[in-house]
């Protein structure tokens, strides 16, 4: 019940980072694609063998539920920097790029 409850919360929090567009959307995403990965694995280990009908309701829900869900919060993690119009946000050299062009435009404005 407290995993559900902290699942519920990290995604409550992703959803207000992506409709404030925050630049550490992609870090509640991961996470909470972790969470449910986690919980996937967790209900079907945890159900007992001897409930056939227990454990095909926690495959379902970890096949057509769960790892879904899990799927879209890793898209929404790696497309982040386009949702909030921050560019990718660990593409390498990306500072030093922006940081070239912030040059170039002094010298342009100066020159």
């Amino acid at each position: 019940m407290g995993f559900d409850i902290g699942l519920a919360a990290v995604i409550l929090l992703t959803a207000v980072l992506a409709h404030r567009r925050h630049r550490q959307l992609n870090l509640a995403a991961v996470a909470v694609t972790t969470l449910l990965v986690v919980d996937a694995w967790f209900d079907v280990m945890t159900t007992p063998r001897g409930e056939a009908g227990g454990l095909l309701v926690a495959l379902a829900t970890a096949c057509f539920v769960e790892l879904p869900l899990a799927v879209l919060s890793l898209w929404i993690a790696l497309t982040a920097g386009d949702l909030t119009g921050t560019g990718r946000p660990h593409s390498p050299g990306s500072e030093d790029r922006a940081h070239q062009d912030s040059l170039s435009d002094e010298s342009d404005r100066t020159g």
